[in-house]
């Protein structure tokens, strides 16, 4: 692992490095700030352990309104601008990206269906 300008990279065999998802910096931040996902609930995060698992592991990214209220829990446990502003920005890409990839999956699924369930009712 090396470390460059405050964001944790990995490097593979072939020298090209591979940014942490939003999960796993998430993980890395709360377990350098927080220790157990306990401690952001009880620092104010209002959301289950259950669900701080499912974002650090990637099922799931948390809504706007949960980031936010990450970000201010992270901040007030000293987490730096820097950390919380990439850790926003993972968030919105990857967020883009699986919104994306969700509208070509409907359209995948949609081009299967039979055209009398495209028709609509005049």
């Amino acid at each position: 692992m090396q470390i460059q300008s405050g964001i944790e990279l990995a490097t593979r065999g072939d020298d090209s490095a591979h940014e942490l998802s939003f999960g796993e910096r998430f993980r890395r931040l709360r377990q350098q700030h927080a220790g157990k996902q306990a401690t952001l609930v009880a620092a104010g995060l209002s959301c289950t352990d259950a669900a701080i698992s499912q974002w650090e592991t990637g099922r799931r990214l948390p809504s706007s309104k949960m980031l936010f209220s990450a970000i201010h829990v992270f901040a007030s446990l000293g987490v730096s601008e820097k950390d919380i502003v990439h850790l926003r920005s993972i968030w919105e890409q990857e967020r883009t990206r699986r919104r994306s990839a969700g509208s070509a999956s409907l359209a995948r699924q949609s081009s299967n269906l039979p055209k009398a369930l495209w028709r609509t009712a005049g």
